[in-house]
């Protein structure tokens, strides 16, 4: 019987880290082969991305309230 792999956890500041880059690599994407779907993942991955910052700055803000 094969097992399944496990999945890893990502912290939020490694997944802010990847949606960055993947926004990146996804606009150059675009730039190459003016593909509209690449500009459009892209635009998503930014907005995930700039939603996820949001929160870790929010989450650094309380707690250095407390």
């Amino acid at each position: 019987m094969r097992q399944i792999p496990k999945l890893k956890l990502f912290s939020k500041e490694e997944l802010y880290c990847l949606l960055s880059a993947c926004s990146e690599s996804l606009t150059l994407a675009y730039q190459e082969s003016n593909d509209t779907d690449f500009w459009h993942i892209a635009i998503q991955a930014r907005l995930a991305c700039e939603a996820l910052g949001f929160e870790i700055n929010s989450q650094k803000k309380t707690h250095q309230i407390h």
